[in-house]
């Protein structure tokens, strides 16, 4: 499947983004994050001058996308940061909706 041929439009100021892992360095045995550096897939926003596309590379911010998660530990009080995303699965491939408000920038090509 190629980009044009995505079943979905994002509306309400959002974009359809890739999932691409953090790519380890040497032997890692935890799991992996996602990676600040994404793809559009759907979705074009305009930022003055900038116009991001469906192909072009985002700088994301990550934090913006973590939420506050409670975990099982002896202090009732620690809370634990995680990324939340709103998921959608096409041709048994998981993308993720996000806000066009959390890139940060488009790579220059």
């Amino acid at each position: 499947m190629t980009i044009k041929e995505f079943p979905y439009e994002p509306i309400f100021n959002k974009v359809v983004i890739t999932l691409n892992k953090e790519e380890s360095i040497g032997l890692d045995i935890s799991e992996n994050s996602l990676d600040e550096s994404q793809y559009i897939i759907a979705g074009t926003v305009t930022y003055g001058d900038v116009v991001i596309v469906p192909g072009d590379k985002v700088l994301l911010n990550l934090e913006a996308l973590q939420v506050d998660v409670r975990t099982e530990t002896n202090n009732a009080y620690e809370t634990t940061k995680q990324v939340k995303i709103d998921p959608i699965f096409v041709d048994g491939r998981m993308y993720a909706i996000i806000n066009d408000r959390v890139i940060r920038a488009k790579y220059k090509n």
